[in-house]
């Protein structure tokens, strides 16, 4: 059903992908929401221009994929860098990284690694300034935020917790997904396939797609083959499985109406 495939998507394959940068970005947000003092920039660090240059130094070399950088960025603005500031680290970082710009150098040259690299930081330079200039600071601030929240909460605690719950066993999952109980199944499968064995026939009478379909579609459909595969061309019937019967195979093929010559 549609639906059951989107939310399957949603939830399990694509979060699957994203799951680990995921994580580390929350992992690192958590590490900074502990260790940096709350208004720490605002207190410390008062030039907004200064601001966006160190979370220009600190994204280049943070090898983080989008993902990871929007939980980085929302913990920094916790601890009073400018919606403008966090825009410059959330563009720069996932596009600056050292291994984009190495690949860029390599592949495109040092002159065009210049030009994007300019491009990217005057663009979110720019776009940084006309964040801090057009939104209203109290739209971001830390305090204002934290009075709103501690009177009127946006979700209900219980509300809040059970969805992080659920999030938490479903990257859990993913992750598991991902890095374990698929490399169980690719073990398996290497197993299964060491086990097999392949077998070649001659098979006379196919001319067109139309018997390579039928002959492959009927020998796949025996016990304990794998796959079958033919090739017009030689006259090959190409079979992968466990325990291959070649009475069986020989049965299947007269009963199509093609002429059996026996393995090579």
């Amino acid at each position: 059903h549609p639906i059951i495939r989107i939310f399957k998507y949603a939830y399990i394959d694509f979060l699957s992908d994203i799951a680990k940068w995921l994580a580390i970005g929350i992992i690192i947000a958590a590490a900074i929401t502990i260790i940096i003092p709350d208004n720490f920039f605002v207190t410390e660090i008062k030039n907004e221009y200064l601001i966006m240059i160190i979370m220009l130094a600190v994204s280049m070399p943070l090898y983080v994929c989008a993902t990871a950088s929007v939980p980085i960025a929302a913990a920094l603005m916790m601890k009073g860098i400018s919606p403008g500031a966090a825009l410059v680290f959330l563009m720069a970082g996932p596009a600056t990284n050292a291994a984009t710009m190495l690949l860029i150098g390599k592949t495109l040259g040092r002159k065009t690694l210049a030009i994007y690299l300019f491009t990217i930081i005057l663009g979110a330079f720019i776009s940084g300034i006309l964040i801090n200039s057009l939104l209203p600071a109290e739209w971001f601030s830390h305090k204002v935020m934290g009075q709103h929240i501690h009177h009127h909460r946006f979700l209900p605690e219980w509300l809040s917790y059970s969805t992080t719950i659920i999030l938490s066993l479903l990257i859990i999952y993913a992750l598991l997904k991902r890095y374990v109980i698929n490399r169980i199944y690719e073990n398996r499968n290497n197993i299964n396939k060491s086990q097999m064995e392949t077998k070649i026939f001659i098979i006379e009478g196919m001319t067109c797609n139309h018997c390579k379909m039928s002959v492959e579609t009927n020998v796949k459909q025996l016990n304990g083959i794998e796959s079958a595969e033919v090739n017009l061309s030689s006259k090959k019937l190409i079979v992968k499985g466990k325990q291959i019967n070649i009475d069986e195979i020989k049965n299947t093929i007269d009963k199509l109406g093609y002429e059996f010559k026996g393995q090579i």
